[in-house]
């Protein structure tokens, strides 16, 4: 997938599908990242440097399954 395709994600001008998110979700957990109910975080990064998401900042992306 392209950079351009992530960015129009990220914008919300395009809806990503299932197997799109899916994609996202693996190349991100393969460069580290840690999705829990909590946020997201860095593997191995401690809890006081845990990202967390406000309600609207991931974009479309906070909506869908990942």
């Amino acid at each position: 997938m392209s950079e351009g395709v992530v960015r129009e994600f990220e914008s919300g001008r395009r809806i990503p599908g299932p197997s799109k998110v899916a994609s996202i979700r693996r190349t991100l957990k393969a460069e580290g990242i840690v999705f829990s109910a909590d946020g997201v975080r860095l593997r191995g990064a401690r809890a006081a440097t845990q990202l967390s998401l406000a309600d609207g900042e991931a974009g479309i992306i906070a909506n869908s399954e990942m």
